[in-house]
C-alpha cells in the first residue's frame, strides 16, 4: 500500500478554512473536530476524507497511466477492494468503467437499492414545459454546455440502474463528454447524498420516524450547477413553484442557447451581465428581481463574486459570503447551499411550505415564526436539508 503523503498534502492545502479549524496552536480532541468539521462543512472527518479520496482517484484514473490498485494506494485505501467498494459506492460504476468515461458516448450508473426511482422521475419532471430537462416515461433528458459546445443526454433510469446515451451538436464529436456528463447525472439525480444516516438517526425516535414512513431513500436532487441556482432563487423569491417556473422557461427561451430536441442551456453569466434590467422585466421578472440577478452576474464575471470558490468553500464562508450579496436573505442562501452546493445542514427559514409542514408535523396549533422553525428543526442536525425535503415532500411541495 502507498503511504498516501501526496494525496494527503494536497487535501490538506484545499481546506479553505484550516487555519480556522487548527485552533491557533490548540490541540482538538475527535470529538471537538467533528463538531467543528460538521459546523464547517457539514461532514464527519471521516465523510470528507472520502471525499477528497474520491476527487483524487478521479483525476488520476483520467489524467494518469497509474493501475487502479496504484490509485487507491495513493489515495490512502488500505486495499485494492477498499476502494473498490468505495468508488463504485459513489460513482456508481468500477473504476476502470470509469477510466474509460473519456472516449465513451454510453455508459451506466447503478443506482443502489434504496433509490426512490419513481420520485426522483417525478420530481425531475414537475415542469413539463421546461427547456432545461425533460422526462418521457422512465427517460430523462437534459444538455450541458462546455468549451463553446453542447451535449444532449438522454437516461433511461431503470430501477436498479441509469443508462446514459450522449449525442453532441455538428461542431463537436460526444468523445470526451461522458465524464462531464457523469457529474451532472449524479448531481441531477441527487447520488451525492446518502439518505442511510439521516433515516438510522430518525429511526431512533418513535416521534421523528414518522417524518420518512413512506418515504425511504429520499434524496435531494441538485441543480444543474451554482448559476442554475443563482437563477432559481431569484426566480423563486416570494412566488408560487409555477411562476419560479415560468420565469426561468421565458429566460432561457429569450436568452440562452437552443441545442435541439426541445432542449436548451441557460444564458452564461457574461450574457445575463450584459442585458438591461428593462430587458428582464419585459419576460415578467419585477424590477427588484432583475436588478439582483443582473448585478449577481456582473458580480461573477467581475470576480468580485467568485462562483468556483464558492463550490469549494467551508459552509460558514459560503454562508457569510452569500449572504453579503443583493437580494439574496437567509432563504435564499440556504435553498442555494442544500440544492446547488449539497451542503447536509440548512434550513431555509422563511420557508411557508417548511413552517407549514412542521405545524402538521408537530400537530401545531398555527404555523410557527423563524425563530420556533429553527428549534423545532434542531433535532433534525446534522441532516437538516434531509429533514427540510422531507417536510416539503409530506406538504406535496418539494421544491
Amino acid at each position: 500500500m502507498g503511504d498516501g503523503g501526496d494525496f494527503l498534502a494536497e487535501s490538506a492545502a484545499r481546506w479553505p478554512e484550516r487555519r480556522a479549524l487548527s485552533g491557533r496552536g490548540r490541540v482538538w480532541t475527535l470529538a471537538e473536530l467533528d463538531l467543528r468539521l460538521q459546523r464547517h462543512y457539514h461532514a464527519s472527518p471521516s465523510e470528507m476524507l472520502s471525499r477528497a479520496r474520491m476527487e483524487h482517484a478521479c483525476r488520476g484514473l483520467i489524467a494518469t497511466e497509474k493501475s487502479v490498485a496504484e490509485i487507491g494506494a495513493d489515495a490512502g485505501y488500505a486495499s485494492p477492494a477498499a476502494f473498490g467498494r468505495d468508488f463504485r459506492h459513489r460513482a456508481g460504476m468500477g473504476a476502470e468503467s470509469y477510466r474509460r468515461l473519456p472516449g465513451a458516448s454510453r455508459f451506466t450508473i447503478e443506482l443502489p437499492r434504496w433509490y426512490p426511482r419513481d420520485r426522483v422521475l417525478a420530481y425531475l419532471g414537475r415542469d413539463p414545459s421546461s427547456l432545461l430537462q425533460r422526462v418521457d416515461g422512465s427517460v430523462f433528458r437534459f444538455a450541458l454546455g462546455m468549451d463553446g459546445t453542447a451535449a444532449l443526454a438522454a437516461v433511461e433510469i431503470r430501477p436498479r440502474r441509469a443508462v446514459c446515451e450522449i449525442t453532441a451538436d455538428a461542431s463537436a464529436p460526444p468523445a470526451g463528454w461522458a465524464p462531464a456528463v457523469h457529474q451532472r447525472l449524479l448531481r441531477l439525480l441527487g447520488l451525492g447524498i446518502d439518505p442511510r444516516p439521516f433515516e438510522r438517526r430518525m429511526r431512533r425516535s418513535a416521534e421523528l420516524r414518522r417524518l420518512i414512513d413512506g418515504q425511504r431513500g429520499l434524496t435531494i436532487p441538485q441543480t444543474h450547477d451554482l448559476v442554475d441556482g443563482l437563477i432559481w432563487v431569484v426566480a423563486g423569491q416570494q412566488v408560487s413553484l409555477a411562476v419560479a417556473f415560468m420565469l426561468r422557461r421565458r429566460l432561457t427561451e429569450r436568452f440562452g442557447r437552443p441545442v435541439g430536441g426541445g432542449l436548451a442551456l441557460l444564458p452564461t453569466p457574461a450574457t445575463l451581465a450584459a442585458l438591461d434590467y428593462g430587458e428582464l422585466t419585459a419576460i415578467g421578472f419585477s424590477r427588484r428581481k432583475a436588478e439582483y440577478l443582473v448585478d449577481l452576474a456582473r458580480d461573477a464575471v467581475a470576480g468580485t463574486l467568485d462562483l468556483e470558490a464558492l463550490e469549494q468553500g467551508s459552509a460558514t464562508a459560503v454562508e457569510r459570503r452569500l449572504l453579503a450579496v443583493r437580494g439574496l436573505g437567509p432563504w435564499s442562501v440556504h435553498y442555494l447551499m442544500m440544492r446547488a452546493l449539497a451542503f447536509a445542514d440548512c434550513v431555509p427559514v422563511g420557508d411557508v411550505a417548511l413552517a407549514a409542514s412542521l405545524a402538521r408535523f408537530f400537530g401545531l396549533a398555527e404555523r410557527p415564526e423563524n425563530a420556533r422553525v429553527h428549534e423545532l428543526m434542531a433535532p433534525f442536525a446534522p441532516h437538516r436539508s434531509l429533514a427540510t425535503f422531507h417536510l416539503w415532500n409530506r406538504l406535496g411541495a418539494a421544491q
